[in-house]
This record gives C-alpha cells, structure tokens and sequence, in this order.
C-alpha cells in the first residue's frame, strides 16, 4: 500500500506519542491542512507506563485553549474540544505507551481525518546510515557460506535491511509535503539526514539491559508486572517493561533494566561488545563472569530471574543514560522545511522524557500553525530570520549548508529552535536537581543506618559464633 503522492501539506515521520501529539495538535486547529503521519513499525511495540505530568498536560492544552478563544472558520472546534478532554484525563496520571499511541491515532483518523500508515515501506534512513547497513548486510551474507540454515538467516536479515532513502522519502513518497517533522526517536535518521547533530550533554547514571523474547501465556501466567507511578522493583531489577505481541504470535519481548554504577559498566563493556549495536547473549556473558565479580554479580541476577522460563533471543547490553539534544531542530533542507520534535530533538531521563516530547510537541504545532495562517513573510521579517539564523550557526559546515538552502527559514521556526533549546535547558536543570536529590538521599539514607549496622553488627557476629558453637557441641555429643 502506498500513500497519495502531491497530496499532503505536512509530514510527520514517526506515530509515537509526540509525533501523534503534534499531529492531533495541528489538525484540530486547521481543519485545511492535509497531515500524514508514517511509521515503519507495523504496531505499537511498546507497553511499558509513562507519568504524564500536568505542566506537559497544560502546555498542549493552552494551544488548543488559545485556538479555541479566537476561533478561525479552519479551527474543528468539536474536534479540539474533545481532544482537550482526553488531555484532561490523562492529567498526573500513568497511562501505558500503547494506550496514549492507539488513542490519538483512532482520534486522528477518525476526528481529524489525519492518515496514520503503519508499514514497513516508511523504514526511512539517512544514506550514510542506508550504506552502512546495506554494507553490513552483505558481509553477513558472505561469512554465511557454512549451513544453509544460517544462509537463509543472513539474506533474510538482508531483506529486512532494504530501506528507503531521506531524500527518496522527499521526492518520491511526500512530493507536496511543505513541512516535514521528524519525530522518529532518540535514533532519529531525519536528524541525520538533514546533517543536524546529536550534543551529549550530561551522563546522570548507567543502565544494564536485558532483552529477550518469552511465552505471552507462560510469561503472563507466571507474573505480570502492573504499572505504577514508581519504578518496578523485579527481582533485584529496578523496572520491566513488557512490549504488546505482535498479531499471530505468542510471544512477548521483555526488557529488564537495572541502574549500575560506573564501574560495573566499565566491567561489562569490552571494546564494543557490550553495547547496544553489539549486546553479549547470556552464554557469552557467563564465560565473562568468571574472571570478574561484578559481571559476575550482574549475570546472576539476570540468571535468578530467566531461571525455570521459556526464553529465546537473549541480548544483554550496558549502555549510559545520557541527556542530549540536537544541535538544531528546524533547517531548510532541499527547499523543504524540516523539523524535529521529541527524542529526535532532544533526550531526557528520569521520567521526564515523554512531559518534555509533549511541551515541545505544543511548541512545534504553535509555530507550524504560525507558519500556514500567515499570508506571507515581510521584506523586513526576512532580514531578521537570516540573521538570526547566521547567529544561530554553530559550524562552518552548517552555514555552507544554510547559504546553499534555496529558501530561508521563517521566522516562526527560527523561534522554535530558540524555545526547543530553553526548554532542554530548563529540563536538564530540573534532571540535574532530582539526580542530586536521589543520590543525597541514599547517601542520608546509608549515614542514618550505619549506628544501627555499628550496633547491631557485634550482636550478629555473637550469635553466629553461639550458634556455630552449639552445632559443634551437638555433634560431638553424637
């Protein structure tokens, strides 16, 4: 199935919550406007709970509110109005990835007749990322020269490899599309297409992952982890998340996560293996527990809990929980407009990734509906958006890219950008102020429990010995 071409006015690459945000956002607010939102994900893959916080709440409603108060004749106020009722019950409360997914999909499709596709032809990527792949795919295919079984594995991991171009994606699939948004994740492949950058900005902590496929009826049946407002405590982990099965399948992917320190990590990562791109399977990992007490302490765990259930596919990867934003979220790119929204824009952890997606989200539908209600850009607002964008510059390469652009940026995403990066700004102080928080916390915690370890520590030790003496008296009676 393939979408209309030359039809749609905006494009939006990714339907997670903040792609899906933005586009119930627009759509309710100027009913003229034709949206797609595509997706290479055949389903919702993601089950786990997320806590919508009111100020993220707030800041999609005042949009909607602000629309409604001077409404235009493209303003669906019925639409609008309802769409601000749904935020209103999310309002401070856990509500599963998947639930907020389907709900404003089913809102856009059938509210807002905003065309939600779903398939694996939108599997976009940048052509650097596209060569790579395509590179590793047949070097696989190559060393698969042994068994027929691995084979048929490596061409159909090379099948599953074809993807399409950015810029086959811009002239090809949304001809028409003025605006494209990229809201495809922290792995976001429009950010890298359009030559932005991802800024590391602030490693707070460390995260061990465990990824495996099990038996939904077994797995369920044994122990269903419910979602809650504080991270699951699992059997030593810190928090699970259990993704949706797939349609024909019995089968779940579950991932297992648990905060490490520094050195555990450094412990587990050996060059690239370890990582993500390169996770250890377990058996891997058992050979490398021998030789070190913290992996081995790690795989244990992993161990103790994989223990007596059906499980395939295991990938264990440590990786650094990382605060980072893109070094731009709005450029002209082949007389397109292109911007980037959630993850794609910027990271956050501690639970405020989905609150600052859902504020930036009210941000980019702002500017965008900005944009499409002016008539037309003044000779003096022109001037003010190229310089700003000239200020804005952060290498020379982003200023041959800007000087070569056909079209200049207007100057309602040149604010975007600016808002985009006070609000990271402002969220990465907030992250900054719990992480110190928490670990001032354990630390107060450790501190208010060593008297009592001091104290109690003795007696223990006299105990034992008492007992281990009583044992040795009984068995010389014997």
């Amino acid at each position: 199935m393939s979408i209309e071409r030359s039809r749609y006015d905006i494009a939006i690459v990714g339907a997670g919550p903040a792609g899906m945000a933005t586009a119930c956002l627009v759509g309710a607010l100027n009913r003229n406007l034709k949206i797609v939102v595509l997706d290479k994900r055949p389903n919702t893959t993601r089950d786990h709970s997320l806590l919508i916080a009111n100020d993220s709440i707030d800041a999609m409603s005042r949009v909607l509110s602000e629309g409604l108060m001077r409404p235009a004749a493209c303003v669906n106020i019925e639409a609008a109005n309802a769409l601000l009722a749904q935020f209103k019950k999310w309002r401070g409360r856990p509500i599963k990835t998947s639930v907020v997914e389907t709900t404003l999909a089913g809102f856009a499709k059938n509210q807002l007749n905003i065309g939600v596709h779903r398939e694996s032809q939108f599997n976009i990527k940048a052509q650097a990322t596209l060569e790579e792949d395509q590179k590793k795919a047949k070097a696989r295919a190559q060393g698969a020269a042994g068994t027929e079984g691995t084979r048929a594995e490596a061409e159909e991991e090379q099948k599953m490899r074809k993807a399409v171009s950015f810029d086959e994606f811009l002239e090809e699939q949304t001809k028409g599309a003025q605006i494209i948004i990229g809201a495809d994740g922290s792995k976001s492949e429009v950010r890298k297409a359009i030559g932005a950058k991802q800024i590391e900005e602030l490693t707070l902590s460390y995260l061990l992952e465990l990824k495996c496929k099990v038996s939904s009826k077994e797995f369920l049946g044994r122990r269903k982890i419910e979602s809650s407002k504080q991270s699951v405590k699992a059997e030593g982990f810190d928090f699970e998340t259990l993704s949706k099965p797939r349609s024909g399948e019995e089968c779940n992917v579950v991932a297992l996560h648990k905060f490490i320190d520094k050195n555990t990590y450094q412990s587990l990562i050996d060059g690239t293996s370890g990582t993500p791109e390169r996770p250890w399977t377990m058996k891997e990992l058992e050979k490398r527990a021998n030789g070190d007490k913290r992996v081995k302490k790690m795989y244990d765990h992993l161990d103790n809990y994989l223990d007596g259930r059906s499980h395939w596919q295991d990938k264990v990867a440590a990786f650094p929980m990382k605060i980072y934003r893109s070094d731009c979220v709005a450029r002209v790119y082949k007389e397109r407009i292109v911007l980037l929204v959630g993850d794609a824009s910027s990271g956050m952890i501690l639970q405020r990734g989905v609150n600052k997606a859902n504020k930036e989200a009210a941000l980019c539908a702002r500017a965008v509906l900005g944009f499409f209600a002016r008539e037309g850009i003044s000779e003096a607002e022109v001037k003010e958006s190229q310089a700003v964008v000239a200020l804005d510059t952060t290498s020379e390469r982003d200023m041959k890219v800007r000087m070569e652009d056909p079209i200049t940026l207007p100057p309602e995403f040149v604010q975007y950008q600016r808002q985009s990066k006070a609000l990271f700004e402002s969220e990465r102080r907030w992250a900054r102020a719990k992480s110190f928080g928490l670990k001032a916390g354990e630390f107060l915690l450790k501190l208010a429990l060593l008297p009592f370890k001091i104290i109690f520590s003795p007696i223990t030790l006299a105990l034992y010995i008492y007992r281990w003496c009583k044992t040795k008296k009984a068995k010389a009676d014997l």
